[in-house]
């Protein structure tokens, strides 16, 4: 297998199932360079599974888990963590993530991601888990700033100081979801200039871009993933890449999945945006 650990940045869009048959035939030049699975949809299905172990001859794979739960109490079970690292040792994915979140109680997996209170308590939990999770998959991995709707009465932090001493006291690393972060500022009244200006950058490795849904009554945001970039996104995907030039992009699209040109045009845009960047860190 081509050795793909050590990629330069670049932009890469999510494979989903619909796209897997387009990666397996001799394809022309193409505006991505690295393509990003959730690995849980690979774990039984054995044809599809052969499928991603094909395509990650060809391009650099990366891991964005949806079922480490890591703000939960409890553990996954041992059997699926087993069948997650074997699938990474069969696909050598260069880049792993999971979320600041929650979705499992009781035995019990959730559709959604749930929010954890930013908590002296919260970090030492994560702390812990982040650890546990690095030691036994024996990769750093990448956590993402989640996008909620209902916001702690009290928090010790700021999402982005969590992030910070979490990655300080771990080693792992921040994958910047730009989309939820809009969210949150439209669903909370966030600053995102003082996010973006207090994040540690030296820890960002990933930057996610995706679409959002207005609410029924208009009063929030819902992270769907299943729209175009909007330009308010894109704006602040400008600002963030200037604190970060060259790093890794994703267009992240899960629902009512479109054309795969769709995908390639908001790489393609992605890559502009970084040409005519100026950093302001550098």
């Amino acid at each position: 297998m081509i050795d793909f650990q050590n990629p330069q940045p670049s932009v890469g869009i999510g494979l989903r199932s619909k796209y897997l048959d387009y990666f397996l035939t001799d394809i022309p030049q193409l505006p991505i360079r690295w393509l990003e699975v959730h690995p849980e949809n690979y774990l039984h299905h054995f044809l599809n599974r052969r499928k991603l172990q094909t395509i990650a001859e060809r391009f650099p794979i990366s891991f964005h888990c949806v079922s480490l739960s890591l703000g939960a109490m409890e553990l996954p079970a041992i059997d699926h963590l087993t069948a997650l690292k074997d699938l990474m040792g069969e696909v050598n994915p260069f880049l792993i993530s999971d979320h600041l979140s929650w979705n499992t109680l009781d035995g019990y997996g959730y559709n959604d991601l749930y929010p954890i209170p930013l908590s002296t308590e919260s970090l030492d939990h994560m702390r812990q888990r982040v650890h546990l999770m690095q030691e036994f998959f024996g990769r750093q991995i990448l956590i993402e700033n989640p996008s909620t709707y209902l916001a702690f009465q009290k928090e010790e932090y700021t999402e982005y100081e969590f992030l910070n001493e979490l990655s300080h006291l771990t080693g792992c690393g921040i994958l910047l979801d730009v989309n939820n972060l809009y969210v949150q500022s439209v669903n909370h009244g966030w600053d995102t200039s003082a996010y973006l200006s207090g994040l540690n950058w030296r820890a960002v490795k990933e930057i996610h871009l995706a679409g959002h849904l207005r609410s029924k009554n208009g009063n929030f945001l819902i992270d769907t993933h299943n729209q175009p970039v909007c330009p308010a996104v894109w704006d602040l995907y400008k600002a963030a890449i200037q604190y970060q030039p060259n790093i890794f992009t994703l267009i992240e699209w899960d629902d009512d999945l479109p054309d795969i040109q769709v995908l390639f045009d908001h790489a393609q845009q992605a890559d502009r945006l970084w040409s005519t960047n100026k950093c302001l860190i550098c």
